[in-house]
């Protein structure tokens, strides 16, 4: 079982709501968004975590989570060892999930494709995949959001991205997508994921 969340209009997100969101947020968390240089990423990572709060109070109705960090920057609730979340954001969006599973997600926005990039990342079937591609923006968006949300899930992060092989597990992990950016998630009850390296 996992829930999704997403929130997608930071333009109704305005300069004062966004100053009382800071003010509340745990030290912690407040440093981390206050460090960001431009408003966009403060309110993404200030609603992140918001939806966070409001996704824990509202299925396990827990109210003052103690949320620790792994090595590799993976939240886990510390009084709550059998309830796994995981946030994310880009430009367009943020996503929050839940779950009684490890979990991963992650939300990319399609940007322009790099070759220098996809070699450094992917596998061998996924550049094999990359160069049949009519839309190779859209498709290696894809392949990380897919590989960044199954690092998060182990907890690993991106350390393993080159070893990693999306194109066993395209049906594992879910993918959902619009014009602007791609979200993957991946929950360990059906993920296994191919090694290369």
């Amino acid at each position: 079982m996992y829930k999704l969340y997403l929130f997608e209009d930071f333009d109704s997100i305005t300069e004062s709501f966004l100053k009382r969101c800071i003010d509340v947020l745990p030290p912690e968390r407040r440093q981390k968004a206050l460090r960001y240089r431009f408003d966009i990423d403060r309110k993404m990572s200030v609603i992140s975590y918001l939806m966070l709060l409001y996704a824990l109070r509202e299925n396990y109705n827990i109210t003052n989570p103690q949320i620790a960090y792994s090595v590799y920057g993976k939240p886990y609730l510390t009084e709550y060892p059998d309830i796994y979340c995981n946030i994310s954001h880009c430009q367009k969006g943020c996503v929050c999930v839940i779950s009684d599973h490890e979990v991963g997600v992650d939300i990319q926005d399609i940007r322009p494709f790099s070759w220098d990039i996809a070699k450094r990342v992917c596998c061998d079937n996924e550049l094999k995949m990359l160069e049949c591609a009519d839309d190779k923006a859209r498709l290696f968006t894809t392949i990380w959001a897919m590989k960044e949300s199954y690092g998060k899930m182990t907890g690993d992060g991106i350390t393993g991205m080159p070893c990693a092989d999306t194109t066993i597990v395209t049906d594992q992990i879910e993918v959902f997508e619009n014009e602007d950016y791609i979200i993957a998630l991946a929950v360990s009850h059906n993920l296994i994921l191919g090694k290369e390296c």
